[in-house]
């Protein structure tokens, strides 16, 4: 009865109750919830301006020499990681282990200390920002342990072994495979920080299944030696579980901490530029202008299009320099959020822009499908915007112009083929230079 009269009584932040910004992003469960001890305290990342780090420049500013400075008053360990006893250290790994590991999840001993270890290196290189306020998060997944815990209580290992609910535990992360998955994290967490931070800002979920072949793409290409994903380790449990408590600003602040400080390769270096979600059919679309830019219709069919090609220009270049304040999340990055744009005194809102994106979405949709089907009549080979479903939709709405788009390329490519003469077909090809 009083689970009963609390539910009813919960405020917007509990946790039955629907939020919407909440249910963007998605929140854990109690048991996945990050443990700290009372009392205890971290390093904390920079508070750095995610306004500021939204630009497509601001990965610049602390690289190389420029950023000694910054590194120093920066370390990737600061005083209270390097003071942080190893005794504490295992209490942490199995605080936050036992409470994950259930039969019916199918998390065991492993994944649990795998997902453990991992935020106990966080908490070690300064991740989470000390309080809910600093976090900015509206559901707030830290809980804190009291002292009185038998685990924080404990005087050494042997207490620790003597406790029978985390024997197990304390026996596995003493053997060889509790070493290599230990090995492994601190070879890895700030990879994984990173991909995190890079999956939230442009797919707006640090997780889903259908989301690992980008995941496992984005690790390889940012591992020492282009290093496939270990398929011991779940993804699931780094990308989301692990790392999920330490809310979204921590995400930001600790991706361009780690890049500043060579911690990761540079595919996740060229990746922090990239484009947030919520906006992706505005980018497509911009993207797409360049993309088709080089045809020799491109002149005569922008002059037509002239005001909504450069409203999703102007957006796009907007928002590609304010990539969180524009994000569909912003609120969790803990800054406001931007969903219009000034374009000398008058203000666009995403409707405008959207239906400026309609109007141009045939035509690149049609390019689109026409080098789809060429990249499979030869052979599969690879073409831009392989990916891109974003302006499928939209072009939906002007079949015909998808389908006069792709005869118009099919006529175009006949002609440079069908040319009796190599004089011909450049001048076919490339009739600007006739």
């Amino acid at each position: 009865m009083r689970d009963l009269l609390a539910a009813i009584a919960e405020d917007h932040n509990g946790d039955h109750v629907y939020n919407n910004v909440r249910a963007t992003i998605g929140y854990v469960t109690e048991a996945e919830k990050l443990r700290v001890i009372a009392g205890m305290n971290f390093d904390e990342p920079p508070n750095l301006d995610l306004v500021q780090l939204g630009s497509q420049t601001a990965f610049t500013a602390n690289l190389g020499q420029a950023g000694d400075a910054w590194r120093t008053n920066n370390p990737v360990v600061g005083p209270l990681g390097t003071n942080l006893t190893a005794l504490n250290k295992l209490k942490l790994v199995l605080l936050n282990a036992q409470p994950l590991v259930n039969v019916n999840t199918g998390i065991d001993n492993k994944r649990a200390c795998f997902i453990a270890l991992l935020r106990v290196r966080w908490l070690t290189t300064g991740c989470l920002f000390a309080t809910r306020a600093a976090r900015a998060v509206t559901h707030d997944e830290v809980v804190v342990v009291p002292v009185t815990h038998p685990v924080v209580m404990a005087a050494d290992y042997d207490d620790l072994r003597a406790l029978p609910d985390y024997a197990d535990l304390m026996t596995y992360l003493g053997s060889t495979n509790g070493l290599n998955v230990a090995t492994f994290v601190v070879s890895n967490a700030e990879i994984i920080w990173n991909t995190a931070e890079h999956m939230v800002r442009v797919r707006g979920h640090h997780y889903r299944p259908e989301y690992e072949k980008i995941i496992q793409t984005t690790y390889k290409s940012a591992s020492a030696g282009n290093v496939e994903w270990p398929d011991e380790f779940y993804l699931v449990d780094a990308l989301r579980t692990a790392i999920h408590p330490f809310g979204l600003k921590a995400l930001v602040c600790i991706a361009y901490k780690n890049i500043w400080h060579g911690l990761v390769g540079n595919g996740l270096i060229k990746r922090i530029t990239g484009a947030s979600n919520g906006y992706a059919c505005a980018t497509t679309a911009y993207a797409g202008f360049a993309m088709i830019s080089s045809e020799p219709w491109y002149a005569v069919w922008s002059a037509a299009y002239t005001q909504q090609i450069d409203l999703v220009t102007k957006f796009s270049v907007a928002m590609l320099n304010d990539r969180y304040s524009y994000h569909e999340s912003a609120a969790l990055y803990g800054i406001e959020p931007k969903r219009s744009i000034t374009v000398g005194t008058v203000q666009y809102s995403m409707n405008d822009v959207e239906n400026a994106v309609n109007a141009v979405a045939p035509v690149l949709q049609g390019f689109i499908q026409w080098s789809r089907e060429a990249a499979q009549r030869a052979n599969d080979a690879t073409y831009a915007f392989a990916n891109a479903k974003v302006l499928e939709k939209r072009a939906a709405m002007n079949p015909v112009m998808v389908l006069k788009m792709t005869a118009l390329l099919e006529a175009t490519v006949r002609h440079v083929t069908d040319a009796t003469t190599t004089k011909d077909s450049i001048k076919e090809a490339f009739p600007e230079l006739d």
